[in-house]
């Protein structure tokens, strides 16, 4: 059985470069707050492709940082330096010198009683939350309290996602900043208007929520993060999984987010037939662009086409405990426009292998799968191929196989090693993994033979994983599902 490796996701400090790849050996994981402090030249991992995120930061490496986000978040050029270089511990040659005056002109960090900064202090989450507190424009003389509960108290009321112990006066890591960094460039500035012309009203499905910002994948079939520094929110308690119903401006903020008109069928199923589909007992159709979505536990969604929510197996699916949660929709009319099915699991009762041997037998062609260990009687019309991929599903008549098309997508994060995580390729194609999702190591031959073959239970971290796609017959559920293949024939 393979060993699934857990990695450390981690982030390093940005000293320049912006533009840099974000694709780090060390994060096995996409990081949205990574990605967007290295993409707008906030922070960057280091030369050799690392990212270091439980690093601790010092105050000149934050200083930096701390300017950096202050352009980004005003849009204004940086004004002219104001204040001389006094510290005692500030040497004028020091790589340091022009970001620490930068930020002590803005206001962002200051010095200590007896004259110094301190730049090769680690600096505390304390002080990494008051920079970003200032960025956004408070000072303590908007505060009441005695430091750093003013300015913690003042920092979660404005959304900044953290958790106090402490007095956070432990040393801040990497991957802390990046987050509030990220939670600062979100909020409003202060006394900022929020520009409440709307720009989307749409409906959606809340993928995540972080901090001040949640993750919709909307019927227009894009998956985007949006502020909530606008947002006039009703839903009790925002949580992945939930259909909501939002209005955004241009900046991404969302102005109003709520579940209105949104509604739940009372059973974890659903009885469909032809177009029709009966929810709380009522039968409605679905109208012409309805959208309908899976979502599993883990937040992944995927979209079906509404022929293949009406083919036969996955009707089946949807009246069994394939689907665990509650059935969420949207009416249009009499209409199903927007239908939800939640942390949906299911099977198809199919199975995915290669054809080991194929030969013939007293009653007709007899095949074999690699890995299964019984004979098969043929059923298709064409000629079975040995060392091709098939899905295929069996009866005491025989097998009916189904050659699958060989796409080869290597995937392009995460490890998978259990059902409901979701997937990416390299192509940006997402899957679902299900309990019937079959994973393989393989050896090929030179003449790509399979030399041999074993079923795993999971894919670590080094492996070479590739993903086929299964996309079924029309007559079954038009689906696609994900056939893993790790190939092990280059060690």
């Amino acid at each position: 059985m393979k060993k699934t490796l857990t990695l450390l996701l981690s982030l390093l400090l940005a000293l320049g470069m912006a533009g840099q790849t974000l694709a780090f050996s060390d994060v096995m994981i996409a990081s949205d707050n990574v990605d967007r402090v290295v993409a707008a030249g906030i922070m960057q991992g280091y030369p050799d492709g690392t990212f270091q995120p439980e690093g601790q930061i010092t105050r000149a490496e934050f200083a930096k940082v701390a300017v950096l986000t202050w352009q980004e978040k005003t849009g204004q050029e940086l004004p002219e330096v104001a204040v001389e270089n006094k510290f005692s511990d500030v040497k004028a040659d020091g790589w340091y010198v022009e970001n620490i005056q930068n930020a002590v002109t803005l206001e962002l960090m200051k010095g200590d009683a007896e004259g110094t900064f301190r730049p090769n202090d680690t600096i505390s989450e304390a002080e990494v939350i008051t920079v970003l507190v200032r960025i956004l424009g408070y000072t303590d003389e908007d505060l009441t309290g005695a430091w750093p509960e003013n300015y913690l108290i003042q920092a979660k009321n404005l959304g900044m996602d953290f958790t106090e112990a402490d007095n956070n006066q432990t040393p801040a890591m990497r991957l802390f900043a990046a987050a509030l960094v990220c939670d600062t460039l979100d909020i409003p500035l202060k006394d900022a208007a929020v520009d409440k012309e709307v720009a989307l009203r749409d409906y959606g499905v809340v993928t995540g929520v972080a901090g001040n910002r949640v993750t919709i994948y909307g019927c227009e079939n894009v998956q985007k993060t949006y502020s909530m520094a606008g947002a006039e929110i009703d839903v009790k308690e925002l949580a992945a999984g939930q259909v909501v119903n939002f209005t955004a401006n241009k900046s991404g903020q969302l102005l109003t987010l709520n579940q209105k008109d949104v509604l739940t069928n009372d059973k974890h199923d659903a009885a469909i037939s032809r177009e029709k589909i009966e929810l709380n007992g009522k039968d409605y159709s679905l109208a012409k662009d309805a959208v309908v979505l899976l979502i599993n536990s883990s937040g992944g969604v995927n979209v079906v086409e509404n022929e293949d929510l009406l083919a036969g197996t996955f009707v089946a699916d949807l009246r069994t405990s394939k689907v665990t949660a509650p059935i969420q929709y949207v009416l249009e009319g009499n209409q199903v426009g927007l239908l939800l099915i939640g942390d949906y699991t299911g099977s198809h009762d199919l199975h995915f292998g290669f054809i080991e041997s194929a030969g013939e037998g007293v009653d007709g062609t007899v095949v074999t799968f690699w890995g299964d260990g019984r004979d098969y009687i043929w059923q298709g019309d064409e000629e079975p191929e040995e060392d091709a991929l098939y899905s295929y599903t069996f009866s005491s008549d025989g097998v009916e196989a189904y050659k699958v098309g060989v796409d080869d997508e290597q995937i392009k994060n995460g490890v998978v090693d259990k059902v409901a995580d979701i997937c990416l390729t390299t192509d940006g194609k997402q899957f679902i993994v299900t309990k019937d999702t079959v994973i393989m190591e393989v050896e090929y031959n030179a003449d790509k033979s399979i030399k041999s073959l074993e079923y795993v239970d999971a894919v670590a971290a080094d492996d070479i994983i590739r993903v086929r796609y299964v996309v079924e017959n029309s007559n079954k559920t038009g689906l696609e599902a994900a056939y893993i293949i790790i190939d092990a024939t280059d060690r």
